[in-house]
């Protein structure tokens, strides 16, 4: 299998890119995934502009209003569309996997023009509930993300809680599945000298 992973958050500067190259990592040593290609490339990793206004007094009061968060969020939508159908066409994935900010539009662009490549999703949030939280006409917004979420093949969702609330009554069990967040114990096991654990991390 041929896997396109689709995160902005890769070269990022936060956890997203831990997040990010942990399941490239893995992916590339399971058995069944014969390469996994990253995009945006690092070459192409421009931000995605979710707050691309500028600094001072004027873009404060501007990016805190909700007419203009609607301007933000089409813009952001539409970020690397172009691109990703390109490098779908040269390079042919059997599947995509795209790591959700506020590019979900793009699904159903996805869909619509390579319909026998597997559309997987991995949503961790909302960004109707982060970068884009005082958008005008919120309930609209949220309601094309519900219907372009649909048109995927399978969403990972980190809680059942963010699958009811993104998904509402267009859930389903066989294509909505829920991937908890966690960590791996035995990675933080205690030792049993107090001491010895004081001394090494530096510890009165």
């Amino acid at each position: 299998m041929k896997i396109l992973y689709y995160s902005t958050a890769y070269y990022a500067e936060h956890g997203g890119s831990n997040h990010s190259r942990a399941f490239v990592e893995w992916a590339r040593k399971n058995d069944d995934v014969e390469q996994v290609i990253v995009f945006p490339s690092q070459g192409n990793s421009r931000k995605p502009m979710t707050v691309s206004i500028g600094g001072g007094a004027l873009s404060k009061f501007l990016k805190g209003q909700g007419i203009t968060t609607v301007f933000r969020f089409l813009r952001r939508s539409k970020f690397h569309q172009v691109d990703i159908l390109r490098i779908i066409e040269e390079q042919q994935p059997d599947a995509i996997i795209m790591r959700l900010d506020g590019n979900f539009p793009q699904i159903t662009k996805i869909k619509q023009k390579f319909p026998h490549i597997l559309v997987a999703t991995e949503v961790n949030a909302s960004p109707f509930d982060e970068s884009f939280r005082g958008i005008s006409f919120r309930s609209f917004f949220q309601r094309q993300e519900r219907r372009h979420l649909a048109n995927a093949d399978l969403n990972f969702f980190v809680s059942n809680t963010l699958r009811k609330n993104i998904m509402g009554g267009r859930s389903l069990d066989q294509r909505d599945v829920v991937l908890a967040n966690g960590v791996a114990p035995g990675l933080f096991a205690r030792s049993t000298d107090k001491k010895a654990r004081k001394i090494k991390a530096g510890l009165p």
